[in-house]
């Protein structure tokens, strides 16, 4: 059996894209664990620590990944100054906004 990343991939499995190995890399860097044989409703969820994607979903790293990173700060300590961040210090965050169209927050929240 082959081995990616501490995973071990058996008969009938796929090894680790490269946006898959990058998410593992990424989660261990944050204390989190990511596995991709979540088959739920949605692209992925987050459970404690562990991030479970969906292996077949078009975007793991741009959008599922990022979005239940989002939820577990929601939940920890570090979301009102990954909050604050955002809205006071980001230039990414603010030039997002001016290519949706929008002049602030303020303006994209009540659009």
């Amino acid at each position: 059996m082959a081995e990616t990343l501490g995973r071990q991939i058996g008969k009938g499995q796929r090894p680790l894209t490269e946006d898959q190995k990058r998410i593992v890399e990424i989660g261990k860097k944050l204390g989190l664990e990511a596995d991709f044989d979540y088959r739920g409703r949605a692209n992925g969820k987050i459970t404690g620590n562990r991030v479970s994607i969906n292996p077949n979903c078009s975007d793991p790293l741009r959008f599922v990944f990022k979005h239940e990173v989002v939820h577990w700060l929601e939940n920890s300590k570090l979301y009102d100054s990954f909050q604050k961040y955002l809205l006071d210090e980001s230039a990414a965050f603010q030039d997002w906004l001016k290519k949706k169209g929008y002049s602030s927050l303020g303006a994209a929240i009540t659009a």
